[in-house]
């Protein structure tokens, strides 16, 4: 019980001491199946990240939104996205500037899809779904206050076309 009690005790002395916050931008690139089902359409949400890097992991939020519409002034359907993701992300240290990293998320995902009828709108509200995400990449620092992030994606949500829908994303990040 001792040995434990000081095992505790030095993982909390981690969390406390050994961390720096980070603030991230950036932009993904999904990979998304077309309607008509034959292509791949690529959509490019925005995306801003917040965490705390520890010494052994790096615990990260992200939220990511985007906004797409298609048709014509008679018929169109637009539809917003939002994911909302907690990462939890291991690096690997090869070098002070170079770091591969492995990474898990689970969040929620929300769409909402409005269609348009010439004057008449119909907008089909939207539900949380639950959303699961693993990426590898790499991060380049450049200081001990800026980095930037490189990752390639999965990420599993019932509603996604094809599932589990392929990305790649990058991302500055600035550290206090």
């Amino acid at each position: 019980m001792r040995n434990l009690l000081f095992i505790a005790a030095l993982l909390v002395s981690n969390f406390a001491f050994a961390g720096q916050p980070l603030f991230g931008v950036g932009a993904n690139m999904n990979f998304q199946m077309a309607t008509s089902g034959r292509e791949y359409q690529v959509a490019t949400p925005f995306a801003i990240r917040a965490g705390y890097r520890f010494s052994f992991l790096d615990v990260i939020g992200e939220y990511s939104y985007i906004k797409s519409s298609s048709g014509t002034e008679m018929v169109s359907v637009s539809q917003s996205n939002n994911e909302f993701l907690l990462w939890g992300r291991k690096s690997f240290f090869v070098s002070r500037t170079f770091k591969p990293f492995a990474a898990a998320g689970l969040g929620s995902h929300y769409q909402v899809v409005t269609t348009k009828f010439g004057s008449q709108a119909e907008e089909d509200p939207g539900v949380f779904e639950v959303v699961g995400s693993l990426a590898a990449g790499f991060e380049v620092s450049f200081g001990s206050h800026v980095s930037w992030t490189f990752e390639g994606r999965g990420t599993e949500a019932e509603s996604y076309s094809p599932n589990p829908l392929l990305g790649v994303a990058s991302y500055l990040n600035v550290f206090f």
